[in-house]
Parts: structure tokens; sequence; C-alpha cells
């Protein structure tokens, strides 16, 4: 099986986690503390997307297919994991709450998109800074 990375999607998770929830205190403002549950519905759904992103190749041995290390595949993978995620960011306030507040486009695209950026962003800049937890 192939090995898990806990700590990097973690730290990865609290830091796009507080983005989360500036965006929805910014989208949803003036509706009282809506922004804050419904930003707090959004930081274990974060955790649950970064695992992912964060760990294809277990990701991909716990429906029993063997993924080959590649980069290609590799980033399509992410890239479809951010969409994703992306579609949940657009969509979650408009199937809660109807049609009336939600998260703007821009904000579930940039989302989607470091979702997708997670593991290139904790190797290239976030574990040099931090070379005890990479």
């Amino acid at each position: 099986m192939a090995e898990l990375v806990i700590m990097p999607a973690l730290i990865m998770g609290v830091v796009l986690g507080l983005l989360e929830m500036f965006f929805v205190h910014t989208d949803e403002r003036g509706f009282g503390l809506a922004w804050f549950t419904h930003g707090l519905h959004a930081l274990p759904v974060m955790f649950l997307f970064l695992l992912v992103s964060m760990n294809l190749h277990w990701a991909a041995s716990l429906i029993g297919y063997n993924l080959q290390e590649n980069f290609t595949i590799d980033l399509v993978l992410r890239i479809v994991i951010g969409a994703i995620a992306a579609f949940k960011i657009a969509g979650a306030a408009a199937i809660a709450r109807g049609s009336l507040i939600g998260e703007k486009l821009p904000h579930a695209l940039i989302m989607g998109g470091l979702v997708a950026a997670a593991p290139y962003l904790w190797i290239y800049i976030i574990a040099p800074l931090v070379p005890n937890l990479g």
C-alpha cells in the first residue's frame, strides 16, 4: 500500500481552511453568523479534498488501483480533484440555503486551484520553511 502523508495535509488543510473561512465571510457578509456555520462545514470537506490530493497513490490503492508514478497523470488527477472541490464550494450554499447567498465563482476557482496545487505548494514552498514536518 502507498505511504500516507498526514501532517502536510493537515497543515495545508488549516491554511486553506482559514482562507476558505475568509472567502466565505466576504461572500456571505450581511447574513449574521451564517458565514461562520457554513465555513465550519467547509473545513472537514477541505481536509478530505487535501488528503486525497496530497495522497493520490494511497487513495488509488484504497480502490484497488495501483497508480504508477507519472507527473502528467498525477497533475491531471489533481486538477480533477480541484475541479470537484470548486463545484462543491460553488454549490454548497446554493443547495443549503437557496440562491440568495453563495460563494462567488472566483472564490470557488481559487480554492479548487489551491486544492490541486497543494502538494506542489507544500513540496516547493512550505516544506523547505519547516523541514522537520516534511
